[in-house]
């Protein structure tokens, strides 16, 4: 995606590691895997962009391609299924109003449904019994706190006292993750 826009392959290498190595995602590749598939989300930019950028790709392509990637979607963590979809929907209605044609990016949001709802089934989504008391979320929850709260990865930033698994903040630099 960074080559695309850059043009420039050194560029774009520098640019990818900062994906790779940032507190964010190093602190859930080991501890949440799920939450570390956020290539969905850049391959589903990439995709959008690849195909609103390139008028000639068939519409057979397309329908498979976004299919899988809503199978994948499911099948890492259904949490990916409406983020990506959004990040698709937004492309699709750039090619609508682009091309006045409606039958495209319905066939294609469709086969992204059908691909993300085959994966739920196969691997057995409607099959189990669901208890609404389970509870769990102490340690995995998330507060707005997560935005500013350092948890240990800044040099200048205070720790706030709420911890869970919902890092997001910024930064302001950076140590070693006391973990």
């Amino acid at each position: 995606i960074l080559c695309y826009f850059t043009k420039k392959k050194s560029v774009a290498l520098a640019g990818s590691l900062f994906f790779t190595v940032s507190p964010v995602f190093l602190a859930k590749v080991f501890f949440h895997t799920a939450l570390s598939s956020q290539w969905l989300l850049l391959l589903a930019l990439y995709m959008g962009i690849k195909y609103l950028d390139e008028n000639k790709i068939s519409l057979r392509k397309m329908i498979l391609t976004w299919g899988m990637l809503g199978g994948l979607c499911a099948g890492i963590h259904l949490y990916y299924v409406p983020m990506c979809g959004i990040i698709m929907a937004g492309f699709l209605l750039a090619r609508v109003l682009r091309e006045k044609n409606m039958m495209t990016p319905i066939v294609t949001g469709g086969s992204f449904l059908v691909g993300a709802v085959s994966m739920v089934l196969v691997l057995g989504g409607l099959s189990h019994e669901h208890q609404l008391d389970a509870g769990g979320l102490g340690q995995f929850s998330f507060n707005m706190n997560g935005f500013i709260n350092p948890m240990g990865w800044s040099k200048i930033l205070q720790d706030l006292s709420a911890y869970g698994e919902g890092y997001s903040a910024g930064g302001a630099g950076q140590r070693r993750h006391p973990l």
